[in-house]
């Protein structure tokens, strides 16, 4: 399905002072087809923002025969699990971006691809059905005017910003889930599935580093000064963006150094419980081992017991029976049975 999301006209006497119609900022397209000319009218006498939430094949020879787009640009918009890269045609930019969603209840992550053309006439978004990040900067932009009346690149500008925000409220929730894991290590209430939580955090902090990474070059090749497509005063708030960008790797950095203080203070804890046992193992050594030295002296094949007519050996063996009640006493005196 084709949307031409925002509309911007300029008069034909003017065309400094934009026109913005609010019947036409948003205009859905299930019936009708957009036609390429209708595309190059609305480019010719303002700006466009449109999107498309299918990769199928009508979708797809819109954007080849319709937008003249790069089929290596449009291949990419097809096949899934691209990188995050930018690409410069001679008209345009094609960018992939990626936004992730965290699901709470099953503690999943998963990534979705957003693809962009680009230049000061139009924007054109594609994307796999619903994309949130989408309908949030539509609603955005409608309770704060028409963006393209500041140009297209604040579009662009929005969704890189809505797009690298969105990562801030995941990390909080990895935050959260780092506290909750070192507090049951604290508490010894760990399980066998702390050492699996553990290792799936990290695995989707790496995994959104990984992501983030190309990203962060994007947004460094748009605030370069030699950029033809970006206006000198857009550059400026991609800045910001590249500074949350910034502040997302120390995030993630910080979070990769707790979870591996909190790997080590629960292999620390299994190694205290585990001298704990070998601890207790040895007292019932030592306590046993007098008794076992008597079992083991008087159950040799004797014709006939050494000393059993001797007046002081059973005195003897009460004595020595003695010794590991004694030596119980003692042990728990020095609370050598606690932990």
């Amino acid at each position: 399905m084709k949307r031409i999301l925002f509309t911007e006209f300029f008069p034909e006497e003017n065309r400094e002072k934009s026109v913005a119609n609010p019947c036409q900022m948003l205009l859905e397209t299930n019936d009708k087809p957009l036609e390429l000319s209708e595309l190059e009218w609305l480019c010719t006498k303002g700006l466009v923002w449109i999107d498309l939430d299918s990769t199928e094949g009508e979708d797809m020879d819109f954007l080849a025969r319709g937008c003249n787009f790069h089929p290596l640009a449009i291949e990419d918009c097809i096949n899934k699990n691209q990188r995050p890269k930018l690409d410069e045609y001679e008209s345009y930019l094609f960018i992939v971006l990626h936004r992730f969603q965290y699901d709470t209840e099953r503690r999943t992550l998963k990534n979705n691809e957003i693809h962009i053309f680009f230049n000061e006439k139009f924007v054109v978004t594609v994307h796999q059905k619903d994309e949130p990040s989408i309908e949030q900067l539509k609603e955005r932009c409608m309770t704060q005017g028409n963006p393209l009346s500041r140009g297209t690149d604040q579009i662009l500008y929005m969704l890189f910003d809505q797009t690298v925000d969105s990562n801030f409220p995941i990390l909080d929730k990895i935050s959260e889930e780092i506290v909750r894991i070192e507090s049951q290590i604290l508490v010894n209430q760990d399980t066998q599935q702390t050492i699996a939580g553990i290792l799936f955090l990290k695995r989707n902090l790496t995994r959104i580093r990984r992501i983030l990474s190309p990203q962060r070059e994007i947004v460094n090749s748009l605030i370069r000064r030699d950029n033809r497509f970006l206006s000198p005063k857009i550059q400026i708030y991609f800045r910001d963006v590249y500074d949350h960008l910034s502040r997302i790797y120390e995030t993630i950095d910080m979070d990769r150094d707790l979870l591996g203080n909190t790997m080590d203070a629960y292999f620390s804890v299994i190694s205290q419980r585990t001298n704990d046992i070998v601890k207790r193992l040895t007292l019932i050594s030592l306590i046993f081992m007098p008794l076992t030295f008597l079992t083991g002296f008087f159950g040799m094949n004797f014709t006939t017991i050494p000393y059993a007519n001797a007046p002081l050996l059973y005195i003897t063996i009460g004595l020595m029976s003695l010794i590991p009640i004694s030596m119980i006493f003692w042990f728990r005196k020095k609370h050598w049975f606690k932990d």
